[in-house]
């Protein structure tokens, strides 16, 4: 099996959660549960579905952002990236750098606890672990 792997400032903080809504969200949450990235995949589906197996294919997502404790800070990445495996299996690949100056802050204290430098996020899903349009990972 593939590893999902989640990095902040260069550590690994693990994965405790993936969600994949085809019709919405990808959702990654770590393993203390205080930070998620959350990809807005819904206008790109069929960006997604043309993907071919084999290809890796860059997609600029509509929205992408980062929560810390359920405050959030719109993010743009370096690097994002759809690969099809095979017929079933994706992998999203998504990187953000020299984030100190470029988040913008949705909450009212306009940080987060820590300086946040660099995001790095590779999730492996298996369309075949769909139950009613969504695959959800427990870890």
């Amino acid at each position: 099996m593939n590893k999902n792997i989640m990095t902040i400032n260069n550590n690994d903080i693990g994965i405790s959660k993936i969600e994949f809504d085809k019709n919405g969200n990808l959702i990654i949450t770590d393993k203390s549960s205080k930070y998620s990235l959350v990809v807005c995949i819904k206008y790109n589906i069929g960006d997604i579905n043309n993907v071919k197996i084999g290809e890796s294919k860059s997609i600029n997502f509509d929205e992408y952002y980062i929560s810390e404790n359920n405050e959030s800070a719109l993010i743009k990445p370096i690097v994002s990236l759809v690969e099809k495996e095979d017929d079933n299996i994706l992998c999203f690949t998504f990187e953000f750098d020299n984030l100190d100056n470029k988040l913008c802050y949705m909450n009212k204290r306009k940080h987060f606890d820590i300086e946040l430098h660099s995001l790095k996020c590779k999730i492996y899903i298996n369309c075949n672990d769909e139950i009613d349009d969504i695959i959800i990972y427990r870890y």
